[in-house]
């Protein structure tokens, strides 16, 4: 009789500090180099906001917005303004031989053949376990990456439950673009990168805040874009070569995705609070340039359109969710017979 009642009394303590928390997620958007706009709006967001209102519980990640989530989770809750000195050191640091190995056209033609992939991209695998091992090799957050498993044609979500030594392999798999880079064969998948289906992975997020709250209406959402979702960029084409072409491609279906799956999650979860939307106004300038041109102009100036970007939307009041996304052009998924 004693033990049930002290059984009871532990659940009542339980709910009832479940109800009286809340939890914060902020998710980052995939995007290749473009995920210098993501340090710069994180910083800007570290120096306008109260520093409660950044201390997130979840974070979500797709693609680079794992890499660049990675570095925020494994940073202490309360030391937000150290993560984002980090985001910014990374960003004015990475060169292309940290991600891509030397490689040669013969290599590259290979890649149609007998390979997985055109380039090899081992050195990003080397290049995050250092800088997980850097910040202590440690997640103080719930962190949730987001891939799809080619075989099933499903997303696949990945925490860091997983344990912090697969954290690295886990990022690896998310921003394994098809053709590109080779998929990762992880836990009987075959995945690659998060963003062919999913580019933002708020459903993995919200999953993860139901862990920490019992009810929606306590889990606050803030979402840092790496594609615009307000304008159709308009370019001249007429002169460019056949992989810019295949990024304008994926420019044009990644503004479309991104925008329906946010308009999604808002459906799917329509108690939370949809707070903050930092998307960049045009297509960043790393465009047409090679999605991973690593110019150290080029992601300086991205950065500091991030940083710009968020003051202007956090000064005047026009970054809240809802308004940007009723203000954002109608995109909707229709079938084509």
């Amino acid at each position: 009789m004693q033990f049930t009642l002290y059984f009871f009394f532990f659940l009542f303590l339980h709910s009832f500090s479940l109800r009286k928390r809340k939890c914060k997620l902020l998710a980052f958007e995939g995007g290749g180099t473009k995920g210098a706009f993501q340090a710069g709006a994180f910083k800007a967001m570290i120096e306008l906001l109260d520093p409660k209102e950044v201390q997130y519980d979840v974070i979500a990640g797709v693609s680079v917005g794992s890499v660049n989530g990675m570095l925020l989770a494994a940073t202490p809750i309360g030391k937000e303004k150290e993560a984002a000195e980090k985001l910014s050191k990374l960003w004015a640091t990475i060169e292309f031989k940290d991600v891509v190995a030397e490689y040669s056209y013969w290599n590259i033609i290979r890649g149609f053949f007998d390979k997985r992939s055109f380039l090899d991209n081992t050195p990003f695998l080397k290049y995050i376990t250092a800088q997980l091992q850097y910040l202590g090799n440690q997640i103080y957050r719930k962190y949730t990456i987001g891939a799809v498993d080619a075989y099933t044609a499903k997303t696949v979500i990945i925490n860091e439950t997983v344990g912090v030594k697969e954290i690295p392999i886990s990022v690896l798999a998310s921003a394994a673009i098809p053709g590109l880079f080779p998929y990762s064969l992880y836990q009987n998948k075959t995945l690659i990168d998060g963003g062919t289906i999913d580019n933002v992975n708020i459903r993995g997020g919200v999953s993860q805040c139901r862990q920490i709250v019992n009810d929606d209406s306590l889990i606050t959402i803030d979402v840092i874009m790496t594609n615009p979702i307000n304008t159709r960029t308009t370019l001249n084409m007429s002169k460019e070569k056949t992989y810019t072409i295949y990024e304008r491609a994926k420019q044009v279906a990644a503004e479309s995705n991104s925008f329906w799956y946010l308009k999604d999650a808002i459906t799917v979860f329509p108690k939370a609070n949809w707070r903050y939307l930092i998307a960049p106004k045009k297509a960043l300038p790393n465009y047409p340039i090679i999605a991973l041109s690593f110019d150290r102009e080029t992601l300086k100036k991205e950065e500091e359109i991030g940083y710009n970007v968020t003051k202007e939307l956090l000064l005047s009041n026009k970054g809240k969710f809802r308004e940007v996304m009723a203000a954002a052009p109608r995109i909707k998924r229709r079938r084509i017979d």
